[in-house]
């Protein structure tokens, strides 16, 4: 739940910078801080697709939280045989 939460928020406060306005700025900052130039534009705001990018990004989210966690227990379970534990 919190990693889905987590991406959740970031592409919140991504559809918000393009909504603003500021999206293309936003994109041509950061492309310029890494000595990277390609020509990318932003689109307009869609709000149903925002929509989708949040619903998309929670199920991503959740799923490798969830794998993360199933690989993390997994091994947290496993009794060590060596010296040091």
């Amino acid at each position: 739940m919190a990693l889905g939460a987590f991406v959740t928020l970031m592409h919140l406060f991504w559809s918000v910078l393009v909504a603003s306005g500021i999206g293309q700025a936003w994109v041509d900052f950061m492309l310029a801080m890494h000595m990277v130039s390609v020509p990318i534009v932003i689109g307009p705001f869609n709000a149903l697709m925002a929509a989708e990018l949040l619903l998309v990004t929670f199920i991503c989210g959740y799923v490798m939280g969830w794998l993360f966690a199933l690989v993390w227990n997994f091994f947290a379970q496993r009794k060590c045989k060596c010296m040091w534990c």
